[in-house]
């Protein structure tokens, strides 16, 4: 039987990315005052790029990567308690190909079936799903009552729920749904307190970078492209901005002698950015001006410099070509159309898509870790890693490659957001603090035994050099005693 540690919360997360997962119940541990230890057991995800990100956020379990799913030995892993998994979403998304999740479809949702079987041969205390609202959706309702069903078949009670990231403090709209399943052992009732939603406090602004890369804004041309859709845009309209131009024109920050505004455009109701796509780190006019049905947040800058400044050309860049399609008339356009009609002769307009490091921390990511997938020789340097071994990281099957933008916006669109997978686990521990580890599956006297063993090891551990002092003296006057 596999030996657990007293008080270690283990995990092992599927379709893993880069382990917002375990972010979350890192924080949920500090949360709490049970002084748990948190272990990950093992990760699975199947793509190099991932593979090689998470490695850097967590070097530490590099060697637990079981990439393909569908194979894993589950008999050669060692105990967990919580399995987590999110598996695929394009198949059930409403914005992919909506082709389902049915078990042996083929579609890469369906992948979730492939879980059955480390249910069936690990039974942990607790399952955790998460994706996209889509599995809610009349075409695939019931294969997630067949999923519901099957997860019962194993002795688990299961409750879901949608959450909005918005609620929970992070200034996105990002609604996933939440399905928490726990085995009944003991227990004669089983209920689970979803958290406390809190208002947004947050304005997406406050997350933005101070100082961003030219590469990330976008040449005149497409600016005024955006400027045309936001004035003029309905239902089938087409840009009608022309360029005769051999290059495209940009300008640059150090044109200028500082930055006056940094507006993030276009919001929801609830004032929080659009749900973050993977393909939030391209430059989609028609996104960005909020006309078509899913809107890509961008970030609309006021630049002061002297009258006059030029743009400069890009002459190793070929010049705009779009001429984008709307499918319908803007909201809440007035904001920023305020912002370029009262623009004055000395002030220019910039915009710009958000960063990695922006994406990522609309999904909760703290700084540390974005330090380590972004710079990562300089970041892991600092925590004793050598060149060597960073560049092992990064080595995925022999092939090296550094961590690149698109894959870091692919992660931050397929991620979930830490800050609601924090307060869902805070719960967890809340409500059931003594289902982990070597309490697991205990009866409370069981369990209030192992406590009182667990308290007596603490206290020596703590008071050692004072407890075997007094027993030296103990003995020493026993035996004065006995001549």
């Amino acid at each position: 039987m596999d030996t657990i540690k007293l008080n270690t919360i283990k995990i092992f997360t599927l379709f893993s990315g880069y382990d917002s997962q375990l972010m979350g119940i890192i924080n949920a541990v500090k949360n709490s005052k049970k002084h748990f230890d948190v272990e990950l057991v093992g990760w699975s995800d199947n793509d190099p790029d991932v593979q090689r990100i998470h490695n850097l956020t967590f070097p530490e379990y590099a060697d637990r990567c079981y990439p393909d799913v569908t194979t894993i030995e589950w008999k050669q892993i060692p105990f967990f308690d919580i399995l987590f998994y999110s598996s695929p979403c394009q198949s059930a998304s409403r914005s992919g190909r909506r082709e389902g999740f049915e078990k042996d479809s083929g579609t890469k949702s369906s992948l979730v079936w492939a879980v059955e079987k480390a249910i069936a041969c690990k039974r942990p205390k607790w399952l955790v799903l998460e994706n996209v609202e889509g599995y809610l959706d009349p075409q695939n309702e019931k294969t997630l009552i067949k999923w519901a069903r099957t997860i019962a078949s194993y002795g688990y009670v299961s409750f879901f729920k949608v959450l909005n990231s918005a609620d929970f403090g992070i200034p996105q709209n990002r609604s996933r749904i939440f399905m928490i399943s726990m085995r009944i052992d003991n227990e004669k009732d089983f209920t689970f307190q979803w958290p406390n939603t809190k208002k947004l406090t947050v304005k997406p602004e406050g997350l933005l970078e101070d100082k961003v890369d030219d590469k990330y804004y976008l040449s005149v041309e497409m600016v005024n492209t955006y400027i045309d859709l936001l004035r003029n845009a309905s239902d089938g309209y087409t840009c009608s901005v022309k360029y005769k131009l051999d290059y495209p024109t940009k300008y640059f920050s150090s044109q200028f002698t500082g930055k006056i505004s940094s507006t993030v455009t276009p919001l929801t109701k609830n004032g929080a950015i659009p749900t973050l796509q993977t393909g939030c780190g391209c430059t989609n006019l028609v996104a960005y001006a909020s006309c078509r049905q899913e809107g890509l947040p961008c970030v609309v800058e006021v630049w002061e410099g002297e009258k006059g400044i030029l743009p400069i050309e890009l002459k190793a860049e070929k010049p705009c070509s779009q001429a984008p399609k709307a499918k319908k008339k803007p909201k809440g356009s007035e904001k920023i159309l305020s912002i370029i009609d009262n623009l004055e002769e000395s002030q220019y307009l910039r915009i710009r898509q958000l960063t990695p490091k922006e994406c990522l921390r609309f999904m909760g990511v703290e700084d540390m870790y974005i330090e380590r997938m972004l710079y990562p020789y300089k970041a892991l340097a600092k925590e004793g890693y050598t060149e060597e071994q960073v560049t092992s990281l990064m080595t995925i099957d022999g092939k090296y490659r550094k961590v690149s933008d698109y894959a870091l916006y692919g992660r931050a669109g397929n991620s979930i957001v830490v800050d609601v997978l924090t307060v869902i686990f805070t719960s967890l521990i809340k409500q059931y603090p003594n289902s982990f580890g070597e309490y697991c599956g205990k009866s409370p006297k069981e369990v209030k035994a192992l406590k009182k063993r667990e308290y007596a090891r603490r206290h020596y551990e703590k008071h050692k050099e004072e407890v075997q002092r007094k027993s030296r003296e103990y003995h020493r006057l026993k035996r004065m005693s006995n001549h």
